[in-house]
């Protein structure tokens, strides 16, 4: 299925809400005007379609679309659709170089994801901070992101994930002149990577130990 037959498909479900509400979005302050199954489906066309139009770098489309899908999520108390609903935002906005709206709406979703338990969600939301701090050359911030994901991925026994981590770490530091520390993290993750029999990342790894 092609990015265009998706956004069709979700659009036309959506619309389908749409006009058994008599042409607008329902409204979520009234109890029972929308059954709950007909706000989470509506919900989910939305995350679709928000999904889809980033793919396609309509990006103002896409979270017009995933704030909707956030509000239909806080009305249903969807916590877990409202986790991933806020990583998708933080992703567009981090993809149209809105950095401090990126940041805010990633941290939301690491308290989301702390307040269920959720190790993997605040693992990749620590990451994905990591990566819109260092952008900002935020480098110290991105540090401490990076090494709270390393500690939650070293929980989950990602292998891969602290190898990436470690190679991230190792530019940050790189960047604010700690090059001891930068040879340790790739020495770090060469070692990781070769667990994993991950050739392409070891070699680059062993690359950067080279220069």
């Amino acid at each position: 299925e092609s990015i265009t037959d998706a956004i069709y498909a979700a659009t036309q479900t959506l619309d389908g809400y749409r006009i058994c509400e008599g042409g607008s979005d329902p409204d979520l302050s009234t109890p029972g005007r929308s059954s709950i199954g007909d706000l989470r489906a509506e919900g989910n066309a939305c995350s679709h379609l928000g999904v889809a139009y980033t793919a396609i770098e309509e990006h103002h489309d896409a979270i017009e679309m995933l704030n909707r899908s956030l509000e239909i999520a806080d009305a249903l108390d969807d916590e877990a659709g409202r986790s991933q609903t806020l990583g998708k935002l933080g992703n567009v906005y981090f993809l149209l170089g809105e950095y401090t709206d990126s940041i805010d709406t990633l941290q939301k979703q690491r308290s989301s994801a702390q307040k269920m338990g959720d190790t993997a969600g605040e693992a990749a939301t620590c990451g994905n901070l990591g990566a819109v701090y260092a952008s900002l050359n935020r480098h110290v911030d991105a540090l401490d992101m990076f090494r709270k994901h390393l500690n939650l991925a070293k929980q989950l026994g990602d292998v891969g994930g602290q190898a990436q981590t470690c190679c991230n770490m190792a530019t940050s530091l790189e960047k604010v002149g700690r090059h001891q520390e930068a040879i340790e993290c790739l020495s770090q993750a060469r070692n990781l990577l070769k667990h994993i029999s991950d050739h392409a990342g070891h070699a680059e790894a062993a690359g950067r130990l080279g220069r």
